[in-house]
């Protein structure tokens, strides 16, 4: 799960297509709270986290991410495939 996937459970959920996105995200939760899947985050996605200028939905997503079983730190190898992608877009 991305940074957007975890804002999106504080998003407006009067729109279907949000509120359907933000109910998917809650069925990962609740399988990650079964123990039926594991979660890998990322030092990435901390970083991302941590920029968030919103103080309230940095915090809930800073929540959501102890849930995670493991964190991925960042290596040489991840950065070069990162800035291929971004090179192509």
């Amino acid at each position: 799960m991305d940074a957007c996937c975890l804002n999106r459970l504080a998003d407006d959920q009067s729109q279907p297509r949000i509120a359907k996105e933000a109910q998917a995200i809650e069925q990962i939760f609740r399988l990650l709270r079964a123990k039926m899947i594991e979660w890998l985050s990322s030092t990435a996605l901390e970083a991302e986290t941590s920029n968030n200028p919103d103080a309230e939905r940095r915090c809930e997503v800073e929540v959501l991410l102890l849930l995670a079983t493991n964190t991925i730190p960042l290596s040489s190898q991840i950065v070069r495939r990162a800035e291929s992608l971004e090179a192509v877009g």
